[in-house]
């Protein structure tokens, strides 16, 4: 039933030499669960329910009132420790499903919920300390980016999940080398238009 667990963390803001992108939601922590569709004759696949079961470990705060309970069908299921959570997480978590008569499934092997160590920039999939340095994120979204994350919806399209969107910040000062470089970017991109801010 259970086919992947993720835990990951995306920075709100992330800075190079060349340029900053920060989404609107801050930082962000996410357990991304990725289920098998149930074997049910009864109830199509989108129909059926999910419950998680704590079989080791302690939960986050953050994650309690989603443990335990009947959740709604469609997967993955997502659920949203705090940021500063995310590296402490060691779970081990089974799964349930249910059908539309309230039938339910035997409990899954119990996975394991742990961080890997990646913290998502705030655009692209690559993790913070993968990132050059002297890499335009502005260049970064336009090749990369393709609106699929869970956290943060490409500007000019409707928001997914957690309804985040981008916008390019000025570069932060880095004393007269980090501001030359930055007048030198912002030269090169002063024709282009910047992404919308848009708040959650």
């Amino acid at each position: 039933m259970v086919v992947g667990v993720e835990a990951y963390r995306r920075s709100g803001m992330t800075c190079t030499l060349a340029s900053c992108i920060a989404t609107s939601c801050g930082n962000t922590g996410t357990v991304r669960i990725d289920l098998a569709p149930a074997a049910d004759d009864g109830t199509p696949p989108h129909q059926l329910g999910y419950r998680l079961a704590l079989a080791g470990g302690v939960l986050p705060e953050s994650m309690r009132a989603l443990i335990g309970v009947d959740l709604a069908g469609d997967r993955p299921v997502l659920l949203r420790p705090t940021f500063d959570e995310v590296p402490s997480l060691d779970l081990l978590l089974s799964a349930v499903a249910i059908d539309a008569a309230g039938n339910e499934s035997e409990p899954s092997e119990p996975f394991v919920v742990q961080f890997d160590g990646c913290t998502l920039a705030a655009v692209g999939d690559r993790c913070e300390d993968e990132l050059d340095p002297d890499t335009d994120l502005s260049e970064l979204w336009s090749a990369e980016w393709s609106g699929g994350a869970d956290d943060v919806a490409e500007p000019g399209t409707s928001a997914r999940a957690a309804g985040c969107t981008l916008a390019r910040e000025r570069t932060p000062a880095l004393g007269l080398y980090g501001v030359t470089l930055g007048l030198l970017a912002l030269a090169s991109r002063r024709a282009r238009s910047s992404p919308l801010a848009v708040r959650c």
